[in-house]
């Protein structure tokens, strides 16, 4: 087998400063900059973000068992009773924000089966 450079078979093509910019603002578009009107995030805003991120991925991990139609907190202690061994932060995160909707059911919920 040969060595040859892969730009024999594609042709290179560089781009020019026209469509650099059109690229820039393709993206400011989708991703509008902040403006000094918009609040900033408080610490608050980022923890929320964050324990909600741990959460879809306790819903996304299927080695606890289902999570459609059943709490977190359900499914926490199901897969708990099979010593499936679920995180226990999970569960402390769960019971601290029990009357928060958005903690307690699982990110399917509201998805008809």
């Amino acid at each position: 087998m040969s060595s040859s450079k892969l730009s024999t078979y594609f042709r290179v093509k560089k781009e020019s400063s026209e469509s650099s910019k059109k690229k820039r603002n393709k993206q400011e578009k989708i991703l509008p900059k902040r403006t000094a009107t918009e609040p900033e995030l408080t610490a608050a805003d980022i923890l929320h973000q964050k324990q909600l991120q741990v959460l879809r991925a306790f819903d996304l991990k299927w080695e606890y068992g289902p999570c459609v139609g059943v709490s977190r907190l359900e499914r926490w202690e199901h897969a708990e009773q099979h010593n499936l061994n679920p995180p226990p932060a999970i569960k402390k995160l769960i019971e601290d924000h029990i009357d928060d909707e958005t903690y307690t059911q699982c990110v399917w919920n509201g998805f008809e089966i």
